[in-house]
Order: C-alpha cells, then sequence, then structure tokens
C-alpha cells in the first residue's frame, strides 16, 4: 500500500521536464502557444470572488493547515499539519503526519522533495514533485497560481451537468507537462464555487506514469472571512481513497526554513 499513502502525501499535478539537446524547430513544435479563453478566465475570477480570496490570495505568502486524513481502504486516521511557503519561485511544501508507528515528514527540499519516515530511513524522490506541488487544499490559490502561470492554458469546457461550469486547464510549455498537468475545474454554476478538481497524479518514482485522480470539495468553513474547503473526499482510478477533514488555517505566518531535508538537500 506505500503508492497509495504517499498518494496523499504528495497529491502533485505534473512532471515539468524539460527536453534537452533538441533542435529549433522540434522546441517550437512541442511549446504550443496557451490559449487563454476570456470566458474560462472570467469564471476562475468569480470562483475567487465567490470564495472571498481576490485580496488575501494576491498577498498570500504562506500557509500553515492542521487536519485530518481517513483512509478508505484500512480505516486508518492520521493527523497532518501541512505548509506551504509561497514566491515567485514557486510553492515550496512540508506535510508532518502523526501515525500511530510515530510521526512521517514529507518536505520539498531544495529541489530534491524527501519522505522521512518514523524508522528513519529516508527516501528521495524525482524532482517533479516540487516542481508541480499545487495547493489544493486552498482552491481560491490554486486557481490564482495557475492564472499567473504563463504557461497555462485556459479553456471552458462541456460540462455533463447544467448545474455545473467547467474549465480545464494545462502548462503547454512542454510535451511531458502537456501528458501530465491537465485539470478539469467543475464550479457551481449558482454559488460559482468549486465542486471538484479532476487531474492526472504523477507517481513519485515514474513522472511518465499518472494516475486519474479527483478532489471533491464536501463543505466550505470561513477563515478571516475567506471561504476554504472544511472536507475533500479524494478518489483515485474511481476508487474512494480518503477523506480529509481541515481543522485550521493559518494565513502569512513564518514558517522558517524546515522544508529542507536534513543535512542540507
Amino acid at each position: 500500500m506505500r503508492r497509495i499513502n504517499l498518494l496523499f502525501v504528495v497529491r502533485c499535478l505534473a512532471a515539468w521536464l524539460t527536453p534537452l539537446f533538441l533542435c529549433p524547430l522540434l522546441l517550437a513544435q512541442s511549446q504550443a502557444r496557451p490559449t487563454r479563453d476570456s470566458a474560462a478566465l472570467a469564471v476562475l475570477n468569480q470562483a475567487i470572488v465567490a470564495m472571498g480570496a481576490s485580496a488575501s490570495v494576491a498577498s498570500l505568502q504562506s500557509m500553515q493547515i492542521q487536519g485530518h486524513l481517513l483512509r478508505v481502504d484500512s480505516g486508518e486516521n492520521d493527523s497532518f499539519t501541512l505548509s506551504y511557503l509561497i514566491s515567485n519561485n514557486g510553492v515550496r511544501f512540508r506535510r508532518s503526519s502523526t501515525k500511530p508507528t510515530g510521526v512521517s515528514t514529507f518536505a520539498s527540499g531544495k529541489g530534491t522533495p524527501f519522505l522521512a519516515p518514523p524508522n528513519g530511513k529516508q527516501e528521495t524522490f524525482g524532482h517533479h514533485i516540487a516542481a508541480a506541488m499545487l495547493p489544493y487544499e486552498h482552491p481560491a490559490l490554486t486557481i490564482m497560481l495557475e492564472m499567473q502561470n504563463p504557461n497555462y492554458s485556459i479553456t471552458m469546457a462541456p460540462s455533463a451537468s447544467s448545474s455545473a461550469i467547467h474549465v480545464h486547464t494545462e502548462d503547454d510549455s512542454t510535451e511531458d507537462s502537456r501528458f501530465t498537468s491537465p485539470q478539469d475545474w467543475y464550479f457551481d454554476s449558482s454559488t460559482y464555487l468549486p465542486i471538484r478538481v479532476e487531474y492526472k497524479l504523477a507517481d513519485v518514482f515514474h513522472p511518465s506514469v499518472t494516475h486519474s485522480t479527483t478532489c471533491r470539495y464536501t463543505s466550505f468553513q470561513t477563515v478571516g472571512g475567506v471561504l476554504v474547503p472544511a472536507g475533500i473526499e479524494v478518489d483515485e482510478n474511481n476508487i474512494a481513497v480518503a477523506d480529509i477533514t481541515l481543522d485550521g488555517f493559518t494565513f502569512n505566518v513564518p514558517l522558517g526554513d524546515n522544508f529542507d531535508m536534513p543535512g542540507g538537500n
């Protein structure tokens, strides 16, 4: 079950691996020009407004989240603390999970994500995990980060339900990112609150292997005037794998340099 356990530690979107030594013609072919649909952008802006986050997400530099994760298969219930550091260089993360066997830590490191389990035997993973990390626990922030990324295409897409608005986003900078980064956001057509996001989860060891993943936002809470999720259900390949309860959010708190592997990597 180790792959499923790592799924909730990582929750990554995609592998951003840039092909090397391509001739200019092939490089030009691989870099599709992002499409920015004004109607889709308007929906995303309305979603941010609906969550009351128009001003706050622009000034957000750090975030710490407390929560619990119930694994559907085993019934195991872990408490966790999740930290994000947001900057122009991307998002750094650290997740500390308290299990019956002890505390497990997963963090971005300096480009080399690592897992430090209770037994003390560390594992490291490919840089695609750190490069692709986005904070789905705060959908308004995630949406803003995608809108600010010039490599993202953002377009309207068909919806099977008249009560949901469907927006498709993806990183079009490389062939790899086009394969691994697509996301499908669904918003309530009356409130514009996010209903769910569907995306491809890159395997921690094999960036070319992905798993179809869905985060469903089951309830919201107000923190500092902003709507953030209180409950999230996670499916992998159409199978329920976890129920997440988010107990508390703290914004713009000093986090220090606690994202690095012991030894400085």
